[in-house]
């Protein structure tokens, strides 16, 4: 076995063909090599960290992480990754390879990074190994739920998460931002005065907004998708909720641990 540390996207790029070819056999299906691109060598926040493990030339396990810079709304930025495309072959599931790859990662993220935050959107199925193996902290009841503008806008638990300016977003405000999120392959956007939709299918997917009050701009009988913070369920029914999507994070120096607040355009699948 050989172990492959990466942390340039010319290096990355190399790679890529068994990049894609052990996605498919470990997920059954493609990934886009349009939006491979565009999360690791297309990157306007720098270079991937990313390991991977090789039987002789055969791409056995894959942990990676791109970088996304969070801000808040009073100024102060923070230095993170994203965690993304965590594969290893079904031949090699019980090696520990997963944690020692993400081990490796971690580590070189320690180093790079200031405060070593690294976030994610793991799965029902990986999120335990997260939390147990490699010390995530996670947010085991969020989801993303179907409302409008009138459910959020009558609840205060909503107005006060949103409108606290300490919490940590991906920054929409900054123009290389939102041009690169945006560009995303796949999307078709639409924006109503600083709130961002993105058509899923027949629906809509509220991606970013700033102060909730702007929301106050979208049609009255428009329903959408959004993420919610497990902070916030307490507002819902289960008549609200579309799928379970846990949030999560890991954090180096614990003197840099911030409130959270949580959009769609933090994520890779949306």
């Amino acid at each position: 076995m050989e172990i492959v540390d990466i942390q340039c996207k010319d290096d990355l790029n190399g790679h890529k063909d068994e990049i894609l070819r052990l996605f498919k056999e470990g997920f059954e299906r493609e990934l886009d090599v349009h939006i491979w691109n565009w999360a690791y060598l297309d990157n306007i926040f720098g270079d991937p960290i990313v390991s991977l493990a090789y039987e002789h030339d055969r791409l056995v396990a894959h942990y990676a992480v791109i970088p996304l810079h969070l801000a808040n709304s009073v100024g102060k930025s923070l230095d993170s990754y994203l965690s993304m495309t965590t594969v290893v072959a079904k031949t090699h599931r019980k090696y520990g390879l997963f944690v020692a790859l993400a081990t490796r990662v971690n580590n070189l993220v320690k180093e790079k990074s200031i405060s070593g935050l690294i976030i994610g959107f793991p799965n029902k199925l990986s999120a335990p190994g997260f939390r147990k193996r490699l010390d995530w902290k996670i947010n085991e009841d969020g989801c993303v739920v179907r409302v409008n503008k009138k459910i959020l806008l009558a609840s205060e638990a909503f107005l006060k998460y949103y409108q606290d300016s300490s919490r940590y977003t991906l920054d929409m405000n900054s123009i290389l931002v939102r041009n690169w999120r945006m560009m995303k392959p796949g999307g078709e956007w639409w924006e109503f005065d600083g709130v961002l939709l993105k058509r899923f299918g027949d629906e809509f997917d509220l991606m970013y907004f700033g102060d909730p009050a702007a929301l106050k701009v979208l049609p009255d009988d428009l329903f959408f998708n959004m993420i919610v913070d497990q902070e916030l369920m307490g507002m819902f029914s289960n008549d609200n909720i579309r799928m379970d999507y846990q949030f999560g994070y890991r954090i180096e120096r614990q003197c840099f641990i911030p409130n959270f607040k949580l959009h769609m355009v933090m994520s890779d699948v949306f």
